[in-house]
Order: C-alpha cells, then sequence, then structure tokens
C-alpha cells in the first residue's frame, strides 16, 4: 500500500507524462506495450522509494486513518461518488481532446510536428470518441485522486484557522494576502493550489519532453499540446471546486 505521498507522487507523475505518452501512442505508431512499460518504468522508479519509506495514512488508507484526520469520509467511501467524480474528469479530458481535434489541433500538428506517422486518429470522427474516453478512463482516476480526494478529504486544524487570523505590525502584502488567499477555505486553497502546479506542471514537463526528445517538433508545437493538456486540467479543477462548493461537502 502506498502512502500519502506516494499516491500523490504517482498521480502526479502519471498525469505530467501522459500527454507524452498520448502522443507517440496516438501519432507516433509506438507499440502501446512499449509506452506502457516505459510508462510504468518512469512511475515505479519514483514512487517505490516513498511505499517502502512512509506508511500508509489519511486519504488514502481511509480504513486505518483516525476518526477525526479525514473530512468527508463518507463522501470518499461512497462508489457512486467515485465513479461520478472519476467519469466527470475523464469526459473534460476527452470532449476538450475531441473538439481539438474536429476543429485546430490537426492544422497545428501537420504544421509543428513534421515526423508524424500518421494523423488518423484526429480525424476519427465520433467513431473515435469512445475509444479516446476508455483510454483516458485511468487519467480521470489519477487527476480525482491528486485534486479532488486530496482537498474533500482535509480536516481543518487550528493551523489552517490561525494562518487567517490578522496580526498587528505586518507588512501590507501580508495583510492582503490574509484578507483574499486565507479567506478562502482551506479544501478550496488546496484545490487551487494542486490544480495550479498540476497545469503549469503539465504544460512545462511536456513541452520540454517533446521538444528536447523529439525529432523536428518545434517549440512552440509542443507547448501546443501541453497547453492543450493544462487547460483540461484547469477545467476540470474548476469542476471539482463546483462540486466541493455544495452544501456537506
Amino acid at each position: 500500500m502506498f502512502s500519502r505521498v506516494g499516491w500523490d507522487v504517482a498521480s502526479f507523475l502519471f498525469l505530467t507524462h501522459q500527454p507524452t505518452f498520448s502522443l507517440l501512442s496516438f501519432f507516433y505508431g509506438v507499440r502501446p506495450t512499449s509506452t506502457l512499460a516505459s510508462y510504468m518504468i518512469t512511475i515505479l522508479s519514483t514512487v517505490i522509494p516513498f511505499a517502502i519509506l512512509r506508511q500508509p495514512a489519511s486519504v488514502h488508507d481511509l480504513a486505518r486513518a483516525p476518526s477525526g484526520a479525514v473530512a468527508n469520509r463518507a463522501i470518499l467511501q461512497d462508489r457512486a461518488t467515485t465513479i461520478y467524480t472519476i467519469l466527470a474528469a475523464t469526459s473534460i479530458f476527452s470532449v476538450i481532446l475531441y473538439s481539438s481535434y474536429a476543429t485546430w489541433l490537426p492544422a497545428q500538428l501537420v504544421v509543428h510536428f513534421e515526423s508524424l506517422r500518421d494523423i488518423s486518429a484526429a480525424h476519427a470522427g465520433p467513431a473515435g470518441l469512445p475509444v479516446l474516453f476508455v483510454t483516458l478512463i485511468p487519467a480521470g482516476y489519477a487527476v480525482r485522486d491528486f485534486l479532488f480526494v486530496s482537498s474533500t478529504g482535509h480536516s481543518e486544524d487550528a493551523a489552517d484557522k490561525e494562518q487567517t487570523a490578522s496580526r498587528e505590525d505586518e507588512y501590507l502584502v501580508v495583510d492582503w494576502y490574509r484578507k483574499t488567499w486565507c479567506q478562502l477555505s482551506t479544501k478550496t486553497r488546496i484545490l487551487a493550489s494542486r490544480t495550479l502546479i498540476l497545469a503549469t506542471c503539465v504544460l512545462l514537463n511536456t513541452t520540454v519532453q517533446i521538444a528536447g526528445t523529439i525529432q523536428n517538433v518545434s517549440v512552440q508545437g509542443a507547448a501546443t499540446w501541453g497547453g492543450l493538456w493544462a487547460v483540461s486540467t484547469l477545467a476540470i479543477g474548476a469542476t471539482f471546486g463546483w462540486i466541493e462548493a455544495v452544501d456537506g461537502v
């Protein structure tokens, strides 16, 4: 069983490398077995140390976590909610990617990815949407775990309340920070910060990895592909924020 940090690292690595491996699988003819093998080696070589050195805790080990350590335990353990949030995240990934396939993306691929072997995946039409959706279910699960579970399951403590309290003789920028960012609920701050960090790292990692390792790919093309996934991540984070705004969550 992975620790909380181990699970977060696994989900983070999975999502930040998803655009690159999807590009190789969809458009460069790389065999799925080769893609999955490389994918798993990248993730496990980083995550295994966390699994060995840390004990499972908190939101990723609900069965053993203390009663007050995890908020909204019933929501996180509810199978229907789990399925719905995974499907919502997967649907956002699929719809944004499919809409891009149907409009502007094929032209960008041809212009900025000179060595592409096949772009038929971008022209599959409605028949390709179910296949696209199924292939993105693992990404939906990972982003749900990294964003929704971590924010919804956070239990506010004294340190969280102290952070919002005003103090004398503090700098103006610190006072402004307390009156804006710190006025948000702890769950909202966790969700927002994780979403922004994940979207930024998806964009940067994809741009550097693709432009630096694949022949005849421009930086603009790599950034365009990474930006598509980053926008999807932001949309999913906003959706989870809308869900968490419901009374009782």
